[in-house]
């Protein structure tokens, strides 16, 4: 499974949101981009209901073979296809394990689930 991951993965900017409050009390956020080897598949959209009327929805998988330097938090976010998605869910497999660049023997890939931010 990692080779067929390997082979269908390519470089993809992954940016990193960081919230801070500026002396005025107002958020101010910053994007520190990194690169990673993932293989993006199945981007999905829909359209939900909502009491103002329908909002765009979205979603979209990744592989990403399990590695030292694979660094992969909730909320990062990534563009494909021109919409922007943010992370979901990371989940290791066949073991899970913290997508944070620590190595682990028990883990072969992860599994990456994104969703279309409004």
């Amino acid at each position: 499974m990692t080779r067929i991951i390997r082979s269908r993965s390519r470089s993809i900017t992954v940016s990193r949101p960081t919230t801070t409050q500026n002396s005025l009390d107002t958020t101010e956020e910053t994007l520190n981009e990194h690169s990673e080897q993932m293989w993006l598949f199945q981007p999905r959209e829909g359209v939900g209901q909502e009491l103002a009327g329908e909002r765009v929805t979205g979603s979209l998988g990744g592989l990403t073979v399990a590695e030292d330097d694979v660094d992969i938090q909730h909320n990062d976010r990534i563009t494909h296809g021109g919409v922007e998605y943010e992370v979901d869910t990371i989940v290791g497999h066949p073991e899970d394990a913290p997508a944070d660049g620590t190595p682990s023997e028990l883990t072969d890939f992860f599994l990456v689930d994104f969703v279309r931010r409004q």
